[in-house]
């Protein structure tokens, strides 16, 4: 099963899952990540810097509310959670993994909590009473504006409030019933937030299953739109499309062998058997075409009716000659019953081989024309052979284009 098939298979397990629990399967995970990945990494820079600004600004309120202890404030906020705050966006531009960077992210939110309530339980202002309340602040930022993965959120929004309430239950000068509204204000917030949080995530992964079933689809049709759906092989879409990358406008890169396959005498096996015996033959032919492709540039297609194309990239025409010479042998050896031939007791092939050097001037219709021009000799020569034979390939290395001056032989 290749790679899109089996993610196929993952994404419908996984529609499922989506109703209750956050995470897919192992290997759509995997998928989810590297696609969703480095622009996750982005947002949390993006969202850490503007963040980090607005932390440090908060000497503001420090001065104002605190100013036993301003001097304190700045050596934490710019001393401490500063340099750390930019280590983490420093591990963020190296794309780590989820469980690092989500990890960072949580720990950050935690350590700026608890720097605001150091700076809280430190004080003896009047006024520290005030301070401590941008706490919610910080739950927000981790669970709405970041939104952690939703286990590190609730990771991090438990610490904070369990942070707040030992730090604010520690102040004097907070009577005991404020001290209670104040941490079930943040214990609510931190539910509200983690709800919102959890939503968040859940539709953004139920969106990128969507787009990723949606893309499968897309590539699944068009890999449909590029194939026979006869053989399997590439269609003449795909030749083409194939042709066009080899041909750029300074010529082919490498040499390329072109190899024309045509079925002998099909015509009388598909009126003798029948088109579905005729089917059923094509189809033979083209595994066993298919089969005898070694290369990972060697590309079968089949090019109209009985006859195929096969294409291979870096391959001269001596190699080609031994490839299509297999493929010709393959087809004999398979023994399909053909009492209709002239030829043979069984189906047989003969194929033109071409091939053009690196850099020639020749067209890729010049090849196809010259393949042509090579299956026509192996025809007129009596049908089941490769032409140019093996013993004159290394002496042919393109046909001249000619077109077919006497009547077209007999499929």
């Amino acid at each position: 099963m290749d790679e899109a098939a089996s993610l196929a298979d993952e994404l419908q397990r996984s529609f499922p899952t989506t109703s209750g629990r956050l995470r897919f399967t192992e290997m759509l995970e995997a998928h989810y990540e590297l696609e969703t990945g480095p622009a996750r990494c982005r947002h949390l820079i993006i969202c850490g810097i503007v963040a980090l600004f607005l932390y440090d600004c908060f000497l503001i309120s420090d001065w104002r509310l605190i100013p036993d202890i301003f001097q304190t404030a700045l050596v934490v906020r710019l001393g401490v959670v500063t340099p750390i705050a930019l280590l983490i966006v420093a591990i963020l531009l190296s794309r780590p993994s989820a469980r690092i960077r989500e990890a960072s992210q949580a720990t950050i939110s935690v350590i700026v909590a608890a720097s605001v309530l150091y700076l809280t339980s430190t004080s003896q202002s009047p006024l520290v009473i005030f301070h401590h309340y941008g706490i919610i602040l910080v739950v927000l930022f981790a669970n709405v504006v970041q939104r952690l993965h939703f286990p590190y959120a609730v990771a991090a929004s438990t610490t904070i409030v369990t942070m707040y309430a030992i730090a604010v239950g520690r102040m004097s000068g907070l009577p005991s019933q404020a001290v209670l509204s104040s941490v079930m204000i943040l214990s609510g917030g931190a539910v509200f937030t983690l709800v919102a949080n959890y939503t968040l995530e859940r539709q953004f992964r139920i969106g990128y299953l969507l787009r990723l079933k949606d893309r499968l689809r897309r590539d699944e049709l068009e890999g449909l739109s590029r194939q026979d759906p006869l053989t399997g092989l590439g269609n003449r879409r795909e030749l083409d499309r194939h042709l066009e990358r080899l041909w750029p406008a300074s010529g082919p890169a490498r040499t390329i062998s072109m190899m024309m396959v045509d079925v002998d005498h099909f015509k009388s096996y598909n009126d003798g058997f029948g088109h579905l015996a005729g089917d059923k033959c094509l189809q033979r032919i083209a595994a066993l075409i298919a089969g005898e492709l070694r290369g990972p540039n060697d590309r079968a297609f089949r090019y109209g009716g009985e006859e195929f194309l096969i294409l291979c990239e870096g391959m001269d025409m001596a190699r080609a000659v031994s490839i299509a010479e297999r493929v010709r042998l393959a087809v004999d050896m398979a023994a399909i019953p053909h009492k209709y031939s002239l030829v043979a007791p069984n189906v047989t092939v003969s194929i033109g081989v071409a091939a053009t050097p690196s850099r020639s001037a020749l067209s890729c219709q010049d090849l196809i024309r010259n393949a042509d021009a090579a299956l026509y000799r192996a025809k007129q020569s009596g049908r089941n052979r490769v032409w140019p034979p093996a013993h004159r390939s290394a002496e042919i290395a393109e046909f001249p284009s000619r077109k077919r001056l006497l009547p077209s032989v007999g499929s």
